[in-house]
């Protein structure tokens, strides 16, 4: 128990307490971006929360220690450069003094060669004017001596499908590159990484080859959709800046089955109305199914109809937050400034002594089978610790038990039988 010396909200009531008191877990969402705003101050934090009625099972793991060098896997791609941008231009690890940048020569593999990388560090210095921790390139797994490790390669989606796909497509390639990856950095002769954050897709996938090596695997699909979540709600409900909304999605980072926590919502520090919560839980009688609203629209993006985006945002939350991310990567638009939003944010949570609460695809058991997909969390020093969900008030009313054990039968139908 805390004892607290200035306000904090009750989580389930939505009402500020001042202390000192007995408030029981304190905790804050994590945090999303938020610009200046003439006239007011940025949101350095989110609201503080307080509940008596939370429960939390500790990591198995113990607590994490300071965090001093990461490894990128990927980093000539899209996603792994603008992270290791982010990393130090934001110095989310303040005592790091080592980053590696793993890519395969040339000759190996259809990787950068060397000097592609040589030519990036070089780059790197220049906008840092020089001042940065210690950069190297590595192509050898025995070389991978990363505290935080972070995963980011793999196939990604043709943009020249004939058809529309989404993210599982991938898994039969990238199985393979996960495997080997997998377990040459576990049989370096160096150490093993304290922290693995997963980038790649499909998220779960990859997860779970990873879990199989190392103890502590997290993937930030689950942050990049509530990132997407919280702005459909703003866009839906038309609500200003200062007006703060906590969510939290999960489940599968895929077209079907991702999850959105409605008993963890938050729009002014208040739960969800009734209404709100029918129009995030549409019946099927209400809403289309998404496989077709997302193969309509692809056609409409092969086709050059300008109004594809007007018809995806006709339809409801749950089908925007599937579709939208998939359409915008066929139209060009690239996933990199969030994402690397979402590894930074995950990262600070990681040093923090406070506790955040977040989602992330990590590996559980539900309905007695263990799965990868994105759960609740709180997140510190101390690690990993899992929300023991029937705690949650309106977990199960709200339904949110329900979409829980569909998100989990997707992934056995998809991932337990791959080889």
């Amino acid at each position: 128990m805390e004892e607290l010396q200035s306000p904090y909200i009750e989580f389930e009531t939505g009402k500020e307490t001042t202390g000192p008191r007995d408030v029981g877990v304190v905790f804050e969402y994590i945090p999303g971006y938020f610009p200046p705003v003439m006239g007011r101050d940025p949101h350095p934090e989110g609201n503080r929360y307080y509940s008596k009625k939370l429960r939390y099972e500790k990591d198995p793991n113990g607590g994490l220690s300071e965090l001093r060098s990461i490894t990128i896997i990927g980093a000539s791609g899209a996603m792994g450069s603008e992270i290791a941008k982010r990393i130090l231009t934001e110095q989310p690890l303040p005592k790091c003094d080592k980053i590696q940048l793993f890519g395969r020569p040339k000759d190996i593999s259809q990787g950068k060669d060397r000097n592609f990388y040589y030519a990036m560090i070089e780059k790197l210095r220049d906008g840092m004017g020089g001042v940065l921790p210690q950069i190297e390139f590595i192509d050898s797994y025995e070389s991978v001596d990363g505290e935080l490790l972070i995963m980011c390669a793999g196939k990604t989606i043709s943009k020249e499908a004939e058809k529309a796909v989404d993210r599982t497509v991938l898994r039969h390639e990238n199985m393979s590159i996960f495997k080997s990856c997998a377990r040459g950095i576990r049989d370096n002769p160096f150490r093993s990484p304290q922290f693995v954050i997963v980038v790649s897709n499909p998220n779960e996938l990859c997860t779970s080859v990873f879990s199989a090596y190392f103890k502590r695997v997290v993937a930030i699909g689950p942050v990049i959709d509530s990132m997407r979540f919280q702005r459909e709600i703003r866009d839906d409900l038309s609500l200003s800046a200062d007006i703060p909304v906590d969510v939290l999605a999960g489940g599968n980072h895929e077209l079907k089955g991702m999850v959105l926590y409605k008993s963890m919502l938050r729009i002014n520090c208040k739960s969800p109305s009734t209404q709100l919560v029918a129009r995030i839980s549409p019946t099927s009688e209400e809403d289309p199914d998404v496989g077709m609203v997302y193969e309509k629209a692809y056609g409409m993006v092969k086709s050059g109809d300008k109004g594809v985006f007007d018809y995806i945002n006709s339809h409801s939350i749950p089908i925007r937050l599937a579709i939208k991310p998939l359409i915008e990567y066929f139209c060009g638009g690239r996933a990199d400034f969030p994402v690397g939003i979402a590894v930074i944010s995950t990262i600070k949570t990681l040093q923090d002594s406070a506790r955040t609460f977040i989602t992330l695809t990590k590996k559980t058991r539900i309905g007695g089978d263990e799965v990868c997909i994105g759960i609740p969390l709180f997140v510190s020093r101390d690690g990993l610790e899992e929300i023991e969900l029937d705690s949650v008030e309106n977990f199960r009313e709200y339904g949110d038990d329900e979409q829980l054990l569909i998100a989990a039968g997707m992934f056995r139908s998809k991932y337990l039988n791959q080889d």
